[in-house]
């Protein structure tokens, strides 16, 4: 039940203490800088960093080099690590 508040343009999530803006602590399954959520004209994106175990969106694979539109209620699952996605 923890919120993360996307207070930048650019929001690097992975397990990194250093260089990311959320870090997710204790998953094996979450790459260094694992994902980027961009925020451009009031919309947010979101692209896979390379990550080994992939980021998906609605249960979808987000293609490597592909940004995917994060849109109220996205669920997004890094690796094995799940979140939801809310427009406020």
């Amino acid at each position: 039940n923890e919120r993360i508040m996307l207070n930048k343009p650019t929001f690097k999530i992975g397990k990194a203490s250093r260089g990311v803006d959320y870090t997710v602590d204790g998953n094996g399954a979450i790459s260094r800088v694992h994902a980027i959520i961009t925020q451009r004209d009031d919309v947010c994106y979101i692209r896979d960093n390379k990550s080994t175990n992939h980021t998906y969106v609605n249960n979808v694979l987000v293609e490597d080099g592909a940004e995917e539109i994060l849109t109220h209620e996205s669920l997004v699952r890094l690796g094995d690590e799940e979140f939801t996605f809310k427009i406020r």
